[in-house]
């Protein structure tokens, strides 16, 4: 979702509602204010939305609690997805609404990612390297929102080797690295890890 200034402000107070119904999910206050700066994110008016942009937004210095939020922190997603199906019901219940199943394709350049490989891709209208994303909607006279989402998941011939898995674990961490590089340097700082003193090892995740 997008919009602008004034789209964001109506926004606000009502992202506060709902992120009250599902707060009591997380243990701790840093996931719990990460969530909210998270979804005030996703609606605000910016023209890229990744995990920089989304903690500018939020006036972090580094995307480091957003990525915590969305990878390290032991959260249920379907357990708040059932609260937000609670609170889309309350405000747009409609006895004659509809379920509405979809799917999407997500372009990939790689083959590390879960769920990419050569298959049909409704966004491409062509066989492509893809993931693909299924999605439940709600309609009705009130309005209309997502309530449900899926990772299509192929059968593959044979499983991935743990050789595999490994490699892609690594090459995950170290494209985040070279990311904050890049973020670093373009905003024309120094990376934390190259001002280190030349006796300490770089950050490990």
């Amino acid at each position: 979702m997008g919009g602008d200034l004034a789209d964001v402000r109506l926004w606000t107070g009502e992202l506060e509602r709902l992120h009250g119904r599902f707060v009591h999910r997380f243990s701790r206050s840093e996931p719990r204010e990460s969530a909210l700066a998270y979804m005030q994110g996703l609606v605000a008016p910016l023209e890229r939305k990744n995990g920089w942009t989304l903690a500018e937004q939020a006036g972090h210095s580094a995307p480091d609690r957003i990525h915590r939020l969305l990878n390290r922190i032991d959260w249920n997603a379907d357990e708040v997805l059932d609260d937000v199906r609670d609170y889309v019901v309350e405000h747009l219940g409609d006895p004659d609404a509809v379920l509405i199943v979809d799917d999407t394709g997500f372009l990939k350049k790689g083959v590390r990612s879960a769920g990419v490989q050569r298959q049909y891709s409704g966004t491409a209208g062509r066989t492509e390297n893809c993931q693909v994303g299924v999605f439940l909607a709600y309609a009705g006279a009130r309005g209309r929102t997502l309530i449900d989402r899926r990772l299509y998941l192929p059968t593959y011939r044979r499983p991935p080797s743990i050789e595999h898995v490994l490699h892609w674990s690594y090459w995950r961490r170290r494209r985040q690295q070279q990311a904050r590089v890049s973020h670093y340097k373009r905003r024309g700082h120094t990376p934390p890890e190259t001002a280190q003193p030349s006796g300490q090892r770089p950050l490990q995740y």
